[in-house]
């Protein structure tokens, strides 16, 4: 009998021929339910490694456990699935409860102890959970056939990885070998698991088609709401329109490209119409060259890491005074090593400096205090001088705050001049990197650090009100190695005096240093319109101050004769 070719069906036409045709998918005796479409495309994929990703609610879950019963009547299987904290794992209603309650009166014995079903066939399946990078080596020495993370996006991405060193195939057998994962949006390890499964221009609508997306070699089926009919969906969409705009697109669309906004930088602002990113090509048509003249000085700084947080370079240049724009500050290139000694990234730094004829122009190089051995390293045997820094918990804050703000608001947009106004910093990548960043060459890590740079509240002691407000300590490598360079490189941030301020209170064209700057008739004029608008400007003042006067007397009448 010849092979049933369904290449030319959609995946859709598929799950509709094979239902029609009664072609079941491989589902377990132990399942009390029939799986959901999607659940039954996420069962049949051939794919060594396939997440379940979206909306919450759409049987994301249950999907994982029927995945992991599919071969438990095979001598030998193993299969393991894994919460990244016990509590989550335990809670009423996770995975580890409900295996509890599709298998009791089964046949399986349960094993509190070691926290594994053991089936009449020999065949185990346990749960775990990975709570710290380290706890991955208590899976060391065992072998599954199948593996899952549940809630992926809550996991490092050095956790995931490591299990596929434990997928081992039962000899003399045909069960697969699967890696099966399943998340919502949102959560500390979002990047990553976007990164490696949703394609670059997916938005929720492509989601409505019951499909199997492929990305490398790897399965993305997205989850939606409505496809769970065991869900009240009417109360559970009432539950979560109470949450925030971010979290509640995360989870009933199962939205993968809306990110939490932080708060720090409030400014930022990335992508094509983004004030504070722009591409060569931009840069070029302002400067003459693609490249950071060669007459700039520049400042590097680092955030030590080693694994699984990353070694983050970052360097800056600040344009000099003849320039275009004298002062503000362009950040070309970032480096992001992991699992790298001091060594092998000074080598690194030095050959990017090299490549790029920086090595003699940069003025000053600040990194985290506590790496005493690699600063030393640095110095001794790879001629690189960095100085240390212990940042205090908002050093280098407002300074990155004040270069970051928009000014000049009458004015267009020295690289975008479709935009209003202009800030004091910019990111710097090349013209295929504006959307849709990858890895160091779009400087991707640090467009979303800034972007998600956050004020949490952290507990100093147990006494109420003891708290005090923190930048968040994680996702923020970056940002430490900007701060560092901030706090100490770049001018201190000072109040305006009050001709200061009352200067940059007039129009663009007739401040002083616009006005010096031309010659003849067009000075005079320039002059005379700065004469008008300087006294008109003094005119307003001195009646606001009389309002103000008037208003104080009728509060208290004795304040004129005093």
């Amino acid at each position: 009998m010849s092979k049933l070719d369904l290449s030319r069906l959609t995946e859709t036409e598929q799950i509709e021929l094979l239902n029609l045709l009664e072609i079941e998918v491989k589902t377990s005796r132990y399942c009390p339910h029939e799986p959901t479409d999607r659940q039954r495309l996420f069962l049949d994929l051939p794919h060594t490694e396939a997440f379940y990703g979206g909306a919450a609610g759409g049987g994301k879950s249950d999907a994982l456990l029927m995945a992991a019963l599919q071969y438990a009547d095979v001598p030998g299987y193993s299969a393991l699935i894994l919460r990244r904290t016990f509590a989550d794992l335990s809670k009423p209603g996770a995975l580890m409860d409900r295996a509890h309650e599709w298998l009791r009166g089964s046949g399986a014995r349960w094993n509190e102890q070691k926290k594994q079903w053991r089936f009449p066939s020999g065949a185990v399946l346990a749960f775990g959970y990975l709570d710290n990078e380290t706890d991955v080596y208590q899976f060391q020495s065992a072998e599954y056939q199948f593996c899952a993370f549940d809630e992926l996006t809550q996991f490092t991405e050095r956790q995931y990885t490591y299990l596929f060193s434990r997928l081992r195939r039962l000899s003399g057998s045909d069960v697969p070998l699967r890696m099966r994962s399943a998340s919502n949006p949102g959560g500390i390890g979002a990047a990553w698991v976007q990164e490696r499964f949703i394609p670059d221009d997916w938005t929720p609508d492509q989601g409505r088609k019951v499909r199997a997306i492929d990305k490398a070699g790897r399965a993305f089926v997205p989850a939606k709401l409505q496809d769970n009919p065991h869900l009240d969906r009417q109360s559970y969409e009432t539950s979560l329109a109470e949450l925030d705009e971010v979290t509640r697109a995360q989870l009933l669309e199962g939205d993968w490209q809306i990110r939490p906004r932080g708060n720090i930088y409030k400014a930022w602002s990335d992508g094509p119409n983004g004030h504070h990113v722009i591409t060569l090509s931009q840069f070029e048509k302002v400067f003459g060259q693609q490249a950071i003249p060669s007459h700039w000085f520049g400042a590097c700084g680092q955030d030590w890491g080693f694994d699984p947080d990353p070694c983050a370079t970052i360097w800056n240049f600040v344009a000099s005074a003849n320039s275009p724009l004298p002062g503000a500050i362009f950040t070309p290139r970032i480096l992001t090593c992991r699992a790298e000694i001091p060594d092998a990234v000074a080598d690194k730094i030095n050959a990017i400096e090299a490549e790029e004829g920086w090595a003699s122009r940069i003025q000053y190089r600040v990194m985290s205090h506590e790496a005493s051995s690699q600063c030393e390293t640095y110095r001794v045997k790879c001629g690189l001088s960095f100085q240390k820094w212990k940042p205090d918990q908002i050093g280098g804050i407002a300074q990155m705050q004040h270069i970051l703000r928009i000014t000049d608001l009458d004015q267009p947009h020295p690289f975008k001049p479709w935009l209003d106004g202009r800030p004091n910093y910019y990111v710097v990548v090349p013209d295929d990197q504006i959307v849709n960043p990858k890895g160091d060459e779009g400087l991707a890590l640090l467009r979303e650090e800034f972007a998600a740079y956050k004020y949490v509240e952290q507990r100093v002691t147990d006494m109420r009100g003891a708290n005090r407000i923190v930048p968040f300590d994680f996702f923020n490598h970056f940002m430490d190695a900007q701060r560092g360079i901030a706090a100490r490189w770049f001018a201190e941030v000072r109040p305006l005096s009050a001709d200061e301020s009352f200067e940059q209170s007039l129009p663009a064209g007739v401040r002083r240093e616009t006005v010096t700057k031309l010659e003849g008739d067009q000075r005079d004029f320039a002059e005379l319109a700065r004469q008008r608008e300087v006294d008109k400007r003094k005119k307003e003042n001195r009646e606001n101050t009389w309002s103000n006067v008037i208003v104080e007397a009728n509060d208290n009448p004795w304040s004129l004769i005093e």
